[in-house]
């Protein structure tokens, strides 16, 4: 990840997902965002592993986010958690 500073106030900082780096998977940045808060939480209240009610509740409580629909094996959030998880 590349991190620079925003070019407007109300943008603290930008993202950059490294493009064509090894191991890389790209994911948007609410989904950034989600996976984040939702391990956060899950450390500090142990609660293993996430279901789609606990990531909803925390999209609505910590990021004011719609909630997501489902979470297949296949969707860059649980692929994102997934890698989280083993760190």
């Amino acid at each position: 990840w590349a991190l620079r500073m925003g070019n407007q106030k109300e943008h603290y900082i930008h993202i950059h997902p490294g493009r064509y780096s090894q191991h890389t998977i790209r994911v948007r940045a609410s989904t950034l965002k989600t996976a984040i808060c939702v391990m956060a939480y899950i450390n500090v209240h142990k609660r293993f592993p996430p279901d789609l009610e606990l990531i909803n509740n925390v999209r609505k409580e910590f990021l004011d986010a719609a909630p997501v629909k489902s979470l297949s094996a296949t969707s860059g959030l649980r692929r994102l958690l997934n890698i989280l998880n083993r760190l």
